[in-house]
């Protein structure tokens, strides 16, 4: 038995202890995700569209440079090898939109849920945890049932999905035999101390999460009209400087037909 759990009362007393942790940390993640999902709800369009001008600034940035460098030593400027090396070099960002794309056409389709669905979705969350979070339970990481069940929790408590955790309990009802437990096991597996006070620095990390400066924009239509003005204002300014790069580009094309080449 670990040092610090002389009794049951104690054992009980840090079970205590470290499942209203758990469960105040687990609330954070689930409300800073929830935070994410609302916030591209309602500006992931102009999010995207802000990025997209953003990577065509980067391109043709790099088009130009490109363009100039040629022209410096003397070389043919050949757009389809230009194209084709640039693309090379854009391929991150072009995974970012698509990622970002992604995320948008997810949360578009979220659906927002009763008072009454949230609670029973928190009161079955904390029911499967209390039987099997792994770090409550460390000897269940072995066991691949459970894990699965657990990983499928974690997912449907964070977007909500009330039926899928009601049929998730089912199974590890099934999957775990109650009578069986050893109700004289009085141990843990860790020091409980020691993870009490790593769990409650996981739960101050997340209090200062970003995402939660991202509030101020929600939590009225007035924050959410200033919010879309920014977007609109930066996307405005975007707009102008891609029209005064398109125009260098094409300056600086006009040259190249112009100057002799080796």
């Amino acid at each position: 038995m670990n040092d610090v759990v002389k009794s049951k009362d104690d054992y009980k007393e840090y079970t205590h202890q470290l499942q209203k942790l758990l469960m105040k940390r687990d609330a954070l993640k689930k409300k800073i995700h929830s935070i994410k999902i609302h916030y591209i709800q309602l500006f992931g369009k102009l999010r995207m569209e802000e990025f997209n001008l953003q990577i065509r600034i980067i391109r043709l940035k790099k088009e130009i440079a490109w363009m100039v460098r040629k022209l410096n030593s003397h070389e043919a400027v050949d757009i389809e090898q230009m194209q084709s090396e640039i693309d090379q070099q854009m391929s991150e960002y072009d995974l970012q939109m698509t990622q970002m794309a992604k995320e948008y056409s997810l949360v578009s389709e979220a659906k927002e849920i009763s008072k009454d669905d949230a609670l029973k979705i928190r009161h079955i969350y904390h029911r499967i945890a209390k039987r099997i979070h792994p770090d409550l339970h460390p000897k269940l990481a072995d066991n691949e049932d459970v894990c699965l069940i657990w990983h499928a929790a974690c997912l449907a408590y964070e977007i909500n999905d009330l039926e899928e955790l009601e049929n998730l309990e089912v199974q590890l009802n099934l999957l775990l035999d109650e009578n069986q437990e050893n109700a004289d096991d009085f141990e843990f597996d860790f020091d409980p101390e020691k993870r009490i006070i790593r769990i409650q620095e996981q739960i101050d990390e997340l209090s200062k999460d970003p995402a939660f400066d991202l509030c101020q924009w929600m939590d009225t239509e007035e924050g959410q009209e200033q919010r879309k003005n920014v977007f609109a204002r930066d996307i405005a300014k975007l707009k102008t400087y891609i029209d005064s790069l398109e125009k260098k580009k094409q300056e600086i094309q006009e040259r190249s037909h112009s100057c002799p080449m080796h």
